[in-house]
């Protein structure tokens, strides 16, 4: 049967990335070979991924050095069925996105699915209002190791919104589960 896992913040190609987040590479193809190493470790061919922005930085793009393989070119290394949704880096590299965002069900539950978390103005007031409206959760990436979840307090009359980071620096440089994502849900829940 097939799962799906959730990643953010892969950043391949990217060099300096490793020395901002402290991550634990000797160098970017160390860090390649170690995230879709893990990533394949978990992910069987019949399995869906879903990489929730910043995938990949190509050659020099705005004063960034890069790798210069193109998203595709990754893409083919990793097992199972990649979505790629659009992160910051995404659009001045060329990876293409099948969007920005998405609503999606994670068991019983709904998810807002989306690079950026809840609180950061990039996100239209009327989507937000959505997600806290239809949504039991966010899922997002895009601030590294600085958290793992985190707590919204919505306006509008909304209860509190907890944003998960999928990111691969918060979760051992591994893919998370459908499963595990339920899992901090249900943990921050009975904790209210």
């Amino acid at each position: 049967m097939s799962k799906r896992y959730w990643t953010a913040d892969w950043h391949l190609g990217h060099g300096n990335i490793i020395k901002y987040c402290g991550r634990p590479f000797k160098s970017v193809e160390h860090m390649t070979e170690r995230i879709v190493g893990n990533a394949n470790m978990r992910v069987d061919e019949d399995d869906a991924l879903v990489h929730v922005g910043d995938f990949c930085t190509r050659g020099v793009c705005k004063g960034v050095e890069g790798a210069r393989l193109y998203y595709r070119d990754y893409v083919k290394l990793v097992n199972g069925t990649m979505v790629l949704l659009e992160g910051n880096h995404d659009p001045q590299n060329k990876t293409k996105t099948v969007g920005r965002y998405m609503f999606t069900p994670i068991g019983k539950y709904m998810a807002f699915v989306t690079h950026h978390p809840t609180d950061n103005i990039i996100h239209p007031p009327s989507l937000i209002e959505a997600a806290y409206s239809t949504c039991d959760f966010a899922i997002c990436g895009h601030v590294h190791e600085k958290w793992k979840t985190m707590e919204h307090h919505a306006t509008h009359g909304h209860p509190p919104f907890l944003n998960i980071n999928v990111g691969v620096d918060q979760h051992k440089f591994n893919p998370v589960s459908d499963d595990e994502v339920i899992s901090i849900y249900e943990r921050w829940s009975r904790s209210k």
